[in-house]
């Protein structure tokens, strides 16, 4: 562990500064009291945190430096194995990579072997397996493009909510999902685990991120949790929004 200096860098999770952050981040210390530290983002935003707090969150500036300025933590993401790519969310970072849950196993990837990708595609493809004998990490990422263009409406595509038509021709029909299946995350926000539907996650992307503001009241407030769920404070992120790229901390997250 780091020790805490007035110079050091923090991994924080949102829960523990107020909810004011929308998923875990880096940031560094400006100030520092007897009880209580003060913080700023690397990608902007600032508040304070208890000592304690502060004290169990650090990290070497040479790791920040390594991998950026974003964390992966809670992230969607594609991992790279040695056999496979899959789809899942980063439930825990260190300092050699991160791991992710991948139909009840935990796996262990290098961080060069992550990359962000939407939580939609994360989780409609979180049960397909994509055997590296068979897909080239190419092809899965233009079927990420894909998915997105079919469920947004982008580069000529009709915006569609169905599962059954975003995924038409890229994957096996016996590997289509049910817009009815369960999904489980961890609200980057919250921390808290959650359950929902997968067709919630799809409406999410098709309104939210396809069409702005509209069906805002139908979908709630975020991809995991449906709005009958919807009874955390949403106020608003003082630093920016989720980015693509890996980071990495001394702790879990």
């Amino acid at each position: 562990m780091t020790r805490l200096t007035s110079r050091s860098f923090l991994h924080l999770m949102p829960e523990e500064v107020g909810g004011q952050f929308l998923s875990p981040f880096f940031a560094h210390v400006v100030s520092t009291e007897r009880d209580t530290v003060r913080f700023r983002g690397l990608e902007g935003g600032e508040g304070t945190v208890p000592r304690s707090v502060a004290s169990s969150r650090t990290i070497s500036a040479a790791v920040v430096k390594k991998v950026g300025h974003v964390s992966p933590c809670r992230q969607p993401v594609m991992v790279t194995t040695s056999t496979q790519f899959l789809h899942s969310q980063v439930t825990r970072v260190n300092v050699d990579g991160v791991t992710v849950e991948s139909d009840g196993t935990e796996v262990e990837a290098a961080f060069d072997n992550v990359k962000e990708v939407a939580p939609v595609v994360a989780l409609l493809l979180q049960k397909v397996v994509f055997e590296k004998s068979v897909w080239s990490s190419g092809e899965v990422s233009e079927l990420h493009v894909t998915i997105l263009n079919r469920v947004l409406g982008r580069e000529g595509c009709i915006a569609t909510r169905d599962v059954s038509d975003i995924l038409d021709g890229l994957i096996e029909e016996e590997c289509f999902p049910e817009g009815q299946s369960d999904c489980a995350w961890i609200d980057p926000k919250s921390g808290q685990n959650t359950q929902f539907e997968l067709q919630h996650a799809v409406d999410f992307a098709y309104y939210i991120d396809g069409k702005g503001d509209r069906g805002h009241e139908m979908v709630g407030r975020s991809f995991c949790v449906p709005p009958y769920d919807d009874g955390i404070d949403t106020g608003e992120n003082q630093g920016s929004e989720a980015h693509e790229g890996p980071l990495i901390t001394d702790d879990e997250c």
